[in-house]
């Protein structure tokens, strides 16, 4: 099949996987100078009405709770102490400051490699995963998956105006396959998979 025609690229991450599985140890970097731009957050200026704010004002010099990062894991942390403050009866102000290297939520969750496509991958590369950890760290990945998924569209179920505000639609979730090999790994990884949760 000829897929030059096709406007993305395939396999893309093929070499990344390698990369990072040959590289050692070592302090991260600062992100780079020059990222892509997400097609979520930048496709148009009131895409992202939000990506800004709090950028151009100092840091306060004190915070009873700091998170770094405001994507998906970091927006979560936020979101679950609030929700365990106004449980808890908590009544002194809690000061919660988000740092993020750039624009809000500009990292892995804005450009599509997370949350651009919400949805668990399953049983997507699930016989590498057995490989690497073992069935039950596979079975406790999907799980994982299954269960941030879920919990991500009930947030946004309890405040309907937000899931209309980021666009959210549920659908299920397609993968194309385009080679022989693509499809037996598929194969395998539904194979395996079944046979994890069955035995």
């Amino acid at each position: 099949m000829d897929t030059s025609a096709l406007p993305v690229p395939l396999n893309y991450d093929n070499n990344v996987v390698e990369t990072f599985n040959q590289s050692s140890p070592r302090i991260s970097p600062l992100p780079a100078p020059n990222p892509t731009k997400s097609f979520w957050l930048d496709s148009e200026a009131s895409a992202n009405p939000l990506g800004q704010v709090g950028s151009a004002s100092p840091l306060p010099e004190a915070a009873d709770i700091v998170i770094i990062g405001s994507g998906i894991t970091g927006c979560s942390t936020a979101y679950h102490l609030s929700q365990l403050f106004r449980r808890s009866g908590e009544r002194r102000n809690q000061s919660v400051v988000i740092l993020e290297a750039r624009d809000f939520c500009s990292g892995a969750t804005g450009k599509c490699r997370n949350g651009g496509h919400l949805t668990a991958t399953t049983v997507h590369d699930f016989q590498q995963r057995v490989d690497t950890h073992g069935v039950e760290e596979a079975l406790r990945d999907v799980a994982l998956e299954r269960h941030t998924v879920t919990s991500v569209v009930e947030i946004l179920d309890k405040n309907p105006r937000t899931a209309e505000e980021v666009d959210l639609v549920r659908g299920g979730h397609v993968s194309l396959l385009f080679t022989p090999a693509e499809i037996e790994a598929a194969r395998n990884d539904i194979e395996a998979a079944t046979k994890a949760v069955w035995t």
